[in-house]
């Protein structure tokens, strides 16, 4: 039995001062005697007034209000009986594992992500082993999971140093909303910098805040040659900050043990300007590109690593009306040729590698590898369905592509809903609710997109995953997935997207206060609700004994 207001059993110091004032307080009776000097003589001086402590704790009447009392406080103090450990989370913490945590912060720590999690100890500091909705934004892969931990042990660790690379939008946008809309339970964000957008009460922000001097390379692009000649040009686009320490150059080496340097530009990347240059080429391998200079706290976008294509490339034709964001996301790979098929006959699709559907049906006859985009009639394993679903960002790993899915889109709302047969291999999203499913027709790889890839449906085509991702689909539907398209051995991709991570800077918010507040009442509740109230009884119980009480001092 556990009591939910234990502080009214102050209540109780009633109880001895009942007894002290029913054996001290006088208690005489009017009685009509012939003569006082005999009554005086037959009891003694005093004995009319008080008569002696054993028969005052005789008298049931004492007993029955000291038993009353208790009774009356104890209900006051609101007994109850647990029926089942609470399971429930009281909270959800969404923590952001973004690249730009390791930037320099405001805090005492001078990190951003270990300022956050001190900020998050505190506010955990009513939560005590009450379960928790743990998110971690993004987690292996891109995959967004939710655990279910104690607080206790989600603070046993130092904290959640960054791991992989998205932006804070990221998180302010998507698992916010989700985690608001799947839980009534208050919300912890767990960030480096306050979120622009309007937050839910609800919504709790640990962000520490912190100023960025980063230098980076947005965009690296290679073109071959073309014929048997080696090497081409490089694309290099960047900018640098207003804040930046000095000017960087830009250093293209040859990749070898050890590197062996190509060609420098100095003083190219200024504070403060956005730049970019072309260079000349005459290397068969890849090349690493870098951003040298001094320390910028931010490396990641310092350098790149771009491969020239050994094989021919993929050519890719195109059907009906195509965003113009997923055209150049298709045309951004050196390894891939883009050309639009109108009308959709045999003779346009001739030649070509992978052919890409808007909004209709695969041409009669092609037998290839094709990609669907939000077909609305029944192909292949996929049939639509009148209803819509809660989109739901949950990469298969065992998946082939899986890994070029590193990073989420921002915004995902209600999708049409499809109905999968049994040959149909989800990439993104649930059975219940599939976002990219592939399967195979004979030896060609089939892909269907049942999501909007348009600029206007979602911010995923101003991701730096969108174009590596097409790139890499392209690379395995059309069966080269083997990274023999990009060069010698295991090369990467030849297009580097930077993002904007390293130039993530601003004010910082504290809500720990509130945030240990609103934990505290829901751990409360959450307690409550496991528990069956047993003050009834014990009111009931003192309403009979009062009753008795009346009845023996009648």
């Amino acid at each position: 039995m556990t009591l939910l207001a234990p502080w009214c059993l102050l209540g109780w110091l009633l109880v001895p001062v009942l007894f002290a004032w029913g054996l001290l307080a006088p208690r005489g009776r009017r009685v009509t005697v012939g003569s006082l000097l005999l009554w005086r003589r037959a009891l003694g001086k005093g004995a009319v007034d008080r008569p002696s402590a054993r028969l005052r704790l005789r008298d049931p009447v004492v007993w029955l209000d000291a038993a009353a009392i208790g009774l009356i406080v104890l209900a006051c103090a609101r007994p109850a009986l647990r029926t089942h450990a609470p399971v429930k989370p009281v909270a959800t913490v969404i923590i952001d594992r973004t690249s730009s945590m390791s930037l320099p912060s405001d805090g005492p720590a001078g990190i951003r992500w270990k300022d956050a999690h001190r900020l998050l100890t505190a506010a955990l500091d009513a939560a005590g082993a009450a379960p928790l909705r743990v998110v971690q934004v993004p987690g292996p892969n891109g995959v967004v999971r939710a655990d279910t931990m104690p607080a206790s042990d989600l603070l046993a660790g130092d904290g959640s140093a960054p791991a992989s690379v998205a932006t804070v939008e990221d998180v302010a946008r998507v698992t916010v909303a989700e985690a608001v809309r799947a839980s009534g339970r208050p919300v912890l964000l767990v960030t480096d910098v306050a979120p622009g957008p309007a937050i839910p009460n609800s919504v709790f922000v640990l962000a520490p805040g912190g100023a960025s001097a980063n230098v980076g390379l947005v965009r690296v692009a290679a073109r071959c040659r073309p014929g048997p000649a080696t090497g081409g040009w490089l694309f290099v686009e960047g900018r640098a900050m207003d804040t930046a320490p000095a000017p960087y150059d830009l250093a293209v080496y040859e990749e070898a043990k050890p590197p062996r340097l190509i060609k420098r530009a100095e003083a190219l990347a200024r504070p403060g300007r956005p730049f970019s240059h072309v260079l000349e080429l005459n290397v068969p391998g890849p090349v690493l590109v870098r951003l040298e200079g001094p320390n910028d706290g931010y490396p990641t976008d310092n350098h790149a690593r771009v491969g020239w294509p050994a094989r021919a490339p993929i050519a890719v034709r195109v059907v009906g009306a195509c965003d113009g964001s997923l055209l150049k996301a298709l045309e951004v790979a050196e390894n891939v040729q883009v050309a639009l098929a109108a009308p959709a006959t045999a003779p346009a699709l001739e030649g070509a590698d992978v052919v890409v559907v808007s909004g209709g049906e695969i041409p009669a006859g092609w037998a290839g590898a094709a990609v669907l985009l939000t077909p609305a009639e029944a192909v292949g394993p996929i049939r639509p369905t009148p209803d819509t679903v809660p989109a739901e960002w949950r990469v298969a790993e065992d998946h082939p592509l899986a890994e070029a899915l590193y990073l989420p889109p921002p915004r995902l709302d209600a999708v049409t809903r499809y109905q999968l047969y049994a040959r149909a291999r989800v990439l993104l999203g649930t059975a219940e609710a599939p976002l990219i499913v592939t399967w195979s027709a004979g030896d060609a790889r089939r892909m269907a997109v049942l999501l909007d890839v348009s600029a206007n449906g979602a911010d995923w085509p101003r991701r730096a995953g969108f174009p590596v991702f097409w790139s890499r689909a392209m690379a395995w539907l059309a069966h080269r997935e083997d990274g023999a398209a990009y060069g010698r051995g295991n090369d990467l991709p030849p297009t580097f997207i930077g993002t904007d991570e390293g130039y993530q800077a601003g004010q910082g918010r504290d809500d720990t206060t509130q945030a240990k507040a609103a934990v505290r009442d829901s751990v409360a509740a959450a307690r409550e609700a496991s528990l069956a109230p047993a003050w009834p009884l014990v009111a009931a119980l003192a309403v009979v004994v009062l009753v008795a009480r009346l009845w023996v001092a009648r």
